[in-house]
């Protein structure tokens, strides 16, 4: 691309330093000068007012110096050796990057690093350009993954507001992305959309169109049968008998007689479902066990197989994993999380003792409940440090994790094997000993991504304790990591 200026000095050789320094090029650049006008003398060979004037021609190879500057940034980033490709038009300089490993840190949240470092590539492009280009730049396809959840989500909110004529209104977004969300309603029939705030913070608002009704919705049956009563449009007869006939229903629903159930058959129906469901995240060889082992844990006499709330039920027959298996025991840690010296001593021997120490952890009944937020996602501290002291005398330690939602393992390099459970209901305990003995598989898989810490979690700086914010908008769970390079510790 080819890059002008003009430079003025004292001396025709001030002047095209001049030319030179508008160009942002260096003096071995090659480079074309054209003298415009010789400065003027005064008498006695005195210089005058009147400067030299001259044009410096560039030939700018603009693809080498964005691809350079491009390499620097992403160097600076941690992310070398990717491989940048660049295609260029009159109009604009379009710049693809692959790279295998995490470029997560090129995207940042929700593309911003991404547009942050596009936009400061364009002024290097354009730098002493007379015409400007634009640019774009993707990372790992990533534009055209966010193009295509945003339309997904642009039609997902128009059913939304379809169904129950409430307006939606997406989190802010910038121009490029408002301008996908609006082009995606143009051919939705029944909504409209226009976009509000400031720069900075403009959201697109998807709204019904005038004259056009809800197509339905537990809150709109009611107002329209109210409204059809009052106009004349159904008779109460009609509404009356409508009644009765869902009435009598109800009160012959209450009648039936409670089938007879094969408790056991059920029982054991759960005992395999618990065994299938489970998911082996880690094996170094330990597992299935072989030779001497041991529980460590409280949780292993006292199992956490269900949550508390609306979904705690009664076991019809409960076994915990201690009952199952004539293994020694050490306590570990307390009901609630927390341990001791002597506990931990007394854990630590028994590890030494054994050939494959089995440690119970996870979360205990006040880390996690239908009825609070969690803070963090560490689990509680006597967990954690029980697993590393047991690890530390025994590196063949296998730890059966029992918890409802993830948690971050920073011990997970220290221990040869890790069972994941969850709540494993009533049957878990003889289906955590199956598994540990290899009388079955654990193929399960998880049903989420586990970060490696919470700070890898898009919502973790602004999730609070009482009022959950999304502000990831449609990058939820793994299609963040998926579109911003973010490794999980495991993948869902």
């Amino acid at each position: 691309m080819l890059k002008e200026a003009i430079g003025t000095g004292a001396t025709v050789d001030l002047a095209k330093a001049d030319a030179i320094a508008q160009l942002g090029i260096s003096a071995d650049s090659d480079f074309e000068i054209e003298v415009l006008e010789m400065p003027t003398k005064k008498m006695f060979g005195l210089l005058g007012t009147t400067p030299a004037k001259v044009r410096v021609s560039y030939d700018a190879p603009s693809e080498a110096g964005a691809k350079e500057y491009l390499e620097k940034i992403l160097a600076s980033l941690g992310i070398e050796g990717a491989e940048i490709k660049i295609e260029e038009t009159d109009e604009e300089v379009s710049i693809a990057v692959e790279y295998d490993g995490d470029y997560g840190a090129a995207i940042g949240r929700r593309g911003e690093t991404l547009d942050a470092i596009q936009y400061l590539v364009r002024l290097v492009v354009n730098r002493g350009a007379d015409k400007s280009r634009r640019v774009s730049l993707n990372i790992g396809n990533y534009r055209e993954k966010r193009e295509a959840t945003l339309r997904a989500l642009a039609q997902k909110s128009a059913a939304k507001v379809r169904k129950y004529g409430r307006n939606v209104v997406l989190d802010p977004m910038n121009p490029y992305e408002r301008r996908i969300i609006h082009t995606a309603l143009q051919d939705v029939e029944g909504v409209t959309s226009h976009s509000v705030g400031s720069e900075n913070d403009r959201k697109v608002v998807i709204t019904l169109e005038e004259g056009v009704k809800p197509t339905g919705g537990s809150g709109y049956g009611k107002s329209a049968v109210l409204k059809a009563l009052r106009r004349g449009e159904l008779s109460r007869s009609d509404l009356e008998k409508n009644a009765e006939r869902v009435a009598e229903f109800a009160l012959r629903s209450e009648s039936v007689t409670q089938a007879p159930c094969d408790m056991m058959a059920h029982h054991r129906l759960a005992r395999r479902a618990a065994s299938e469901s489970a998911v082996l995240m880690k094996n170094e060889g330990a597992l299935p066990l072989r030779g001497s082992a041991c529980m460590i844990g409280h949780m292993s006499k006292e199992l956490r197989y269900q949550g508390v709330g609306s979904s705690h039920i009664n076991p019809f027959d409960l076994k915990n994993p201690i009952d199952c298996a004539d293994y020694p025991f050490a306590e570990g840690c307390r009901s609630d999380g927390s341990t001791d010296d002597a506990l931990i001593h007394e854990a630590v021997e028994l590890a030494k003792s054994v050939h494959t120490p089995v440690v119970f952890a996870g979360l205990c009944d006040d880390y996690e409940s239908e009825g609070f937020d969690r803070r963090d996602m560490r689990m509680p501290d006597g967990h954690l440090r029980m697993i590393s002291e047991v690890a530390a005398a025994n590196p063949n330690t296998v730890v059966v994790l029992l918890c409802g939602s993830v948690v971050e393992l920073p011990w997970i390099d220290d221990v040869n094997a890790v069972l994941y459970m969850g709540l494993p209901g009533e049957a878990g305990g003889e289906a955590i000993i199956d598994l540990l003995t290899g009388k079955a598989n654990p193929s399960g898989k998880l049903a989420e991504s586990w970060p490696v810490r919470y700070g890898d979690v898009p919502s973790a700086e602004v999730y609070g304790e009482r009022d959950a914010e999304y502000r990831e908008g449609v990058f939820v769970g793994y299609r963040y990591y998926d579109a911003s390079g973010v490794k999980p510790l495991f993948p869902f």
